[in-house]
């Protein structure tokens, strides 16, 4: 079985820089909620690596999407997820998006979302 493209290359300065602002972003307004309760917007990657992933994996479904000249309202319509829902996700304002949306989002494009264990 081939390897995901994710994995293949170690992040960019520039991928690292951006993970490590959204992280920073996310820390500061889960610190100034009262409640201490995690927010809808705080991200679920546990570290930039994992946040990195995240986002080349949203940048590659955005492409095959657009690739095949399909909009948010034709993907909306393939897997029932609101056309809001599929934009929060691809400008990364979901930071923590489920495992069955993004798999269901693949499939709309044609694709299949695979889950894997990789040493470190």
């Amino acid at each position: 079985m081939a390897k995901p493209a994710i994995k293949d290359r170690r992040p960019t300065e520039a991928e690292a820089a951006d993970a490590r602002r959204q992280l920073s972003d996310a820390l500061a307004r889960r610190k100034a909620s009262k409640t201490g309760v995690r927010s809808a917007e705080a991200p679920g990657p546990a570290n930039v690596y994992d946040l990195i992933a995240l986002n080349r994996l949203v940048d590659e479904l955005r492409a095959t999407r657009e690739s095949q000249g399909l909009s948010l309202a034709d993907v909306s319509e393939r897997t029932g997820i609101d056309r809001a829902s599929l934009n929060k996700i691809e400008t990364r304002k979901n930071q923590n998006p489920t495992y069955g949306t993004l798999a269901r989002y693949a499939a709309a494009v044609g694709r299949s979302l695979t889950m894997g264990l990789i040493a470190r």
